[in-house]
């Protein structure tokens, strides 16, 4: 049976590299908040469970909202708590696991993290408990599909007949998720879906070489795509 992942060491080192110093983080961020600027017109309290370096936690608490943040790495919560001083917020930081997590939230941030965990569908209904009657939950993971198809159209059949992903200090969650198995997952707790986006929905599939287009190109296109299937069902990420 896997495990819970936590990044330390090297993939704590490497996850703020190759995520939030290029457009990957920038696009999560800039389509994320669109979906969810409606939730976000008043100041609320926001519990960000596994929040990594703090990225997301810090966006809302500039403007305003009372955020909780926990992560169980204590590589990424030192990270996380620098950040925040730097930028003279106030957060309540918390080296919690999942498990430990309590009370009830009006908005509560569940960012790339599900991939990484063994009991993927016990832990999702652990997060929902967190939710009050009435809020919402912000739900990012990482799509299987757009890993299978990057491997076929590189011709890496390999990699599928193996079925196996990811590697200790590897980004490629060892994880991955269907999105019809997830989306099934909340129909069944009683959930309403009220928006379903793809995160990179193209840009992650550029050739070495290819001419790859700006970031404000990357956000105009990659928002046209983003509700639009087949291309959110190949997108990295599902919000």
């Amino acid at each position: 049976m896997k495990t819970d992942r936590i990044f330390d060491g090297t993939l704590a080192a490497k996850f703020g590299r190759r995520i939030y110093d290029n457009y990957k983080g920038a696009l999560r961020q800039h389509l994320v908040l669109r979906d969810l600027a409606a939730l976000l017109t008043a100041p609320q309290a926001v519990l960000d469970i596994g929040g990594g370096n703090g990225d997301f936690s810090l966006l809302l608490a500039r403007q305003g909202h009372q955020v909780t943040f926990t992560e169980p790495s204590a590589q990424m919560l030192a990270k996380a708590q620098a950040a925040f001083a730097e930028a003279g917020v106030n957060i309540d930081c918390r080296q919690q696991s999942l498990q430990e997590v309590n009370g009830q939230y009006p908005l509560v941030l569940f960012h790339a993290v599900l991939e990484w965990l063994g009991d993927q569908q016990g832990s999702l209904a652990q997060v929902m408990d967190r939710v009050e009657p009435g809020g919402h939950l912000s739900l990012l993971f990482y799509n299987r599909h757009s890993i299978d198809f990057n491997h076929l159209i590189r011709g890496n059949f390999r990699h599928l007949e193996k079925g196996r992903y990811g590697g200790h200090n590897s980004l490629t969650p060892h994880s991955p998720l269907w999105p019809e198995t997830v989306y099934g997952w909340l129909e069944e707790a009683g959930w309403t879906l009220q928006a379903k986006t793809g995160i990179r929905c193209f840009s992650d599939y550029f050739q070495r070489g290819e001419l790859e287009p700006d970031l404000a190109t990357r956000i105009q296109w990659e928002e046209w795509v983003a509700q639009r299937e087949p291309y959110r069902s190949l997108a990295r990420y599902i919000h």
